[in-house]
Formats: structure tokens, C-alpha cells, sequence
């Protein structure tokens, strides 16, 4: 794998370089480090023992220039980890459907991450402390002061990997349909953006917490890497409050459309 071409932008070389709609990519480091940082998941692909190809979904955390990965030593990606293997890594977050005129040039607006590269272990129990509290800032800032930290036998069950960012690539779309003329000129042909966000919902209490407990404040106004509270979205746009049964059935809608186009022709490289 190549080396890191400056402080600003990762090499282009032959398995990173976008080649369908070139013109969308980007090697800044600066634009995939925000990527990374927005998105809780990323899909880890691998090729079997019995040489199939396999993609999971994994939690992740970026760490300067790398990406850090943690479970169980019997887990499949970890075990091609542990042997040395190049996994690829792939980050998507949908920020939009693109309805143009035409079904053939709709399309969305999104920001995505492929990434290259084998895992290094962490092995010093100071610094897996350090990559659990990424993992967990990650999601939940200021969380990991309120939390068990783990203990000796949970670090020891645990493999925690840094996968350094060398071999990277960024591609991403933004703006409105690409229409035809010949289509635009038809008035009775509706374009737009429907820009989709993720929210965060009330949250639930622990059944077993004693009924004193009073949620920290980063619970109950919670703001995530690209996540937004329900009551300041509504706030903000001025939208009636809807029902717990909709809002229930909009996070799947959500986190369906974002899974489900994650691999589709919009994404080919």
C-alpha cells in the first residue's frame, strides 16, 4: 500500500483512483476525517477461507490517521486482521434524494469513504483504555465520565485493532438533478431535493434504574456526530410534532434508505 502522499491530501494511486464521475472525488484529508467523524458505521469486507467475499457492518472510531476497530479474536474481520490481510472499508452517509424529471438521472446526494489497509493490534492496556474512549466519545460525547470503565478481564477478551488511513478515497455528491434540456423545458415535469437527517428520539429510561435517576443532560439533548434532537428540528422548522408511532416508523425509514443505497449504482467506483 502507498505511503501518504502530504499533510493535506491522501496518494492517489491505481486502487484508490475514482474513475466513474471523477470529478466527485476527493483525497483531502481534511473532507474524509469529517466524513469519518459524522458516521457511526462502516461496512468491513474480507474474502473467506472459502473464498467468498463477505461485508459486515462494524462500529468504528477515527483516531488521527487511522481508524480503530475492537472485538471479539473469534470475529471474522478480526481474525483477517490478526493474519495481516488487507480488509477495505467502506463509509456512506445519505444526505438527499435527487428527484430529477427523469427516472434515469434521479439520483442522491451523498458523502462517501473507501478505504484500504491491514490492522496493527494494540497491546498496551494504557492504550486500549485510550481506544474504548474513542469508541465510546464517539457516539456519546462525554459519556466515557459517567461509565464503568472496562475491567481487566473485558481488556483481555477484547482485540482492539488501529488501521492506519494511507490507502484512502473520497466520493461524494451534492446539488440538484442533472436534467436534460429537452426534459427541463416540460413544466409539467417535477425536479427537487428532498434532504434527509438523521434524528435523535426521546430516550428510553433502563427499566431497573431506580426511579430517582435523573438522565445527564447529553441524553436528553442529544447531539451525535450528524445527528440532531427531534425538539430542536421541529423548533427550527417549524413542524408540527408528530405522532411517537410516526416518528418511530421515520428512524427506520431513515436508517433503511441510508443501508439499502449504501452499495447501489450511485456509489459505483
Amino acid at each position: 500500500l502507498a505511503a501518504v502522499a502530504s499533510q493535506e491530501q491522501y496518494e492517489q494511486e491505481p486502487l484508490t483512483t475514482v474513475h466513474r464521475l471523477a470529478q466527485r472525488a476527493t483525497y483531502n484529508k481534511d473532507v474524509v476525517h469529517a466524513i469519518l467523524d459524522e458516521a457511526f458505521i462502516c461496512h468491513l469486507s474480507y474474502v473467506n477461507d472459502d473464498g467468498y467475499p463477505v461485508t459486515v457492518p462494524a462500529a468504528f472510531a477515527r483516531d488521527g490517521d487511522a481508524l480503530i476497530f475492537h472485538g471479539h479474536p473469534s470475529t471474522g474481520f478480526m481474525q483477517h486482521f490478526l493474519r495481516g490481510d488487507v480488509l477495505s472499508v467502506a463509509v456512506t452517509l445519505l444526505d438527499g434524494i435527487v428527484m430529477a424529471r427523469s427516472a434515469f438521472h434521479s439520483s442522491m446526494n451523498y458523502r462517501s469513504i473507501v478505504a484500504f489497509g491491514t490492522g496493527e493490534v494494540v497491546d498496551d492496556p494504557e492504550e486500549k483504555i485510550h481506544c474504548f474512549q474513542k469508541f465510546t466519545e464517539h457516539i456519546i460525547a462525554n459519556r466515557w465520565k459517567d461509565a464503568r470503565p472496562p475491567s481487566e478481564e473485558e481488556l483481555d477478551s477484547t482485540v482492539v485493532v488501529r488501521m492506519p488511513l494511507v490507502s484512502v478515497s473520497c466520493k461524494q455528491r451534492s446539488g440538484p438533478a442533472g436534467d436534460d434540456d429537452e426534459d427541463i423545458k416540460d413544466p409539467m415535469l417535477y425536479a427537487g431535493v428532498l434532504p434527509l437527517k438523521t434524528v435523535s428520539l426521546p430516550h428510553t429510561p433502563d427499566p431497573d434504574l431506580p426511579a430517582s435517576a435523573i438522565a445527564p443532560d447529553y441524553v436528553v439533548d442529544y447531539f451525535g456526530p450528524g445527528v440532531v434532537p427531534l425538539n430542536l428540528l421541529v423548533k427550527s422548522t417549524a413542524v408540527e410534532p408528530a405522532s411517537p408511532a410516526w416518528l418511530k416508523s421515520a428512524a427506520v425509514l431513515l436508517i433503511g434508505i441510508s443501508a439499502g443505497f449504501a452499495a447501489s449504482k450511485y456509489f459505483s467506483r
